[in-house]
């Protein structure tokens, strides 16, 4: 059995909810699956997993810092296993160029910040939850939402989700089978 370690931040939870819905399908495929949200625990020593995924959401331009915080400290112990880095955005949304510049721009920042070169990076969209944000972020959020998006998504009685779960399973399985083949070759 391979172990992998999952570290994620969050602000409003729909990257918790990605990493749970990839746990599950790790987990399915055979896998010892640890969690840690790096706001709450951190993992005590990386020698003892097989591959490490880094899931982290955009907010205003970065990441969270306690993940940047991390990461900086430990990418040499998780770069020579496999890993990822799972970027959850709004802007993954869109497939325009000027989205996927943005993102590009910010994740390439994030590289550069930590000295991490992951062995993998997805995008996965994220989530409009006007419902976790105080008074002035649904108004900042509807204001960026509306010139995005042409006023679409701009009712704050409500949440938009815009995670492509399916996606995310298929990630989940292609990265633990890829952790499976590496683990089995190297008992061989």
């Amino acid at each position: 059995m391979t172990r992998i370690l999952i570290v994620y931040g969050t602000r409003q939870g729909q990257t918790a909810r990605i990493v749970n819905e990839m746990t599950l399908i790790l987990e399915a495929g055979g896998h010892d699956v640890d969690v840690h949200n790096l706001k709450e625990s951190r993992p005590e020593t990386l020698g003892v997993y097989d591959a490490t995924i880094v899931a982290a959401s955009v907010h205003a331009g970065g990441y969270e810092h306690e993940v940047r915080d991390w990461v900086r400290l430990h990418a040499a112990e998780f770069e020579v296993r496999p890993n990822a880095f799972v970027s959850v955005s709004l802007s993954a949304a869109n497939d325009d160029a000027a989205s996927i510049a943005e993102m590009d721009a910010i994740i390439r920042r994030f590289c550069d910040s930590t000295g991490w070169e992951p062995g993998r990076v997805v995008r996965f969209a994220g989530a409009l939850v006007y419902s976790e944000y105080n008074w002035l972020l649904k108004r900042i959020m509807r204001t960026i939402v509306r010139k995005k998006e042409h006023g679409r998504y701009t009712d704050m009685t409500r949440d938009y989700e815009f995670t492509d779960f399916e996606e995310v399973r298929n990630f989940a399985r292609d990265f633990g089978g890829v952790v499976w083949m590496i683990s089995t070759a190297s008992t061989i």
